[in-house]
């Protein structure tokens, strides 16, 4: 029903409105009043909603408008080769993904903010606290909890162009921060085939450019330079 009144007030607009001021532009933009009173409608529908976007592609749409915050779950040991660091082979929606190595982690939900149905915001930027969010990804993609540990680094997606250049660090469709979390399993993992720990030094093939970047400034520098002392 997200569309309903919406649709309503799109028609009488269109309906009330003289040719002139279907084709007036506001000053300084590229919108008629007409589509900047339906966009403010739907944006307001889609606030009700929870920031629930209607299909994956309005949600792709608005992740090239708006930028989201996305969480990286580092996770790390030591082994027999040095630092291990656990990956996961991508499975979702991307297109330009599947089947990459990667960083477990995922996209801000409001509602890691509060209980399912309750009133906490629904602004994208909103956060009590970063362990909910990490709590949910790693029960989805792991199987079970991990406890945060500590903030690492930030990175920004670059907006894609007309081609899609991975090896830029360009996201498939959006803008997003990626936070990267250092975190700490809560059980005993249990390794299948598309996700398991990996030496540092001796990564899978392909691998998320961005993630493959983090892990060679962060964890492979440190794995050298510990080799040398």
């Amino acid at each position: 029903m997200i569309f309903a009144h919406l649709t309503t007030q799109m028609a009488e607009i269109v309906m009330n409105a003289t040719i002139t001021e279907k084709a007036a532009l506001i000053p300084g933009t590229s919108f008629t009043e007409a589509e900047d009173y339906c966009l403010i409608m739907f944006l307001d529908d889609v606030r009700k909603n929870k920031c629930r976007w209607p299909t994956e592609a309005s949600t792709r749409a608005a992740h090239g408008v708006v930028s989201y915050w996305a969480a990286e779950l580092v996770i790390t040991r030591p082994g027999a080769q040095g630092t291990e660091i656990l990956l996961a082979q991508y499975d979702g929606g991307i297109e330009e993904f599947k089947n990459c190595w990667h960083i477990p982690g995922g996209y801000n939900n409001p509602e890691d903010q509060g209980e399912p149905g309750s009133s906490v915001s629904c602004n994208g930027w909103g956060i009590k606290s970063i362990q909910p969010v990490v709590s949910r990804i790693a029960k989805r993609e792991l199987g079970m909890d991990a406890r945060v540990r500590n903030i690492l680094d930030l990175f920004w997606w670059q907006r894609r162009e007309e081609k899609w250049e991975a090896e830029k660090g360009q996201h498939p469709y959006g803008t997003p921060l990626s936070i990267y979390v250092q975190c700490e399993l809560t059980g005993v993992f249990c390794p299948t085939g598309k996700i398991q720990f990996f030496p540092v030094m001796r990564l899978p093939s392909p691998i998320v450019i961005p993630h493959l970047q983090f892990i060679a400034e962060h964890l492979v520098l440190k794995e050298i330079l510990k080799e040398k002392t």
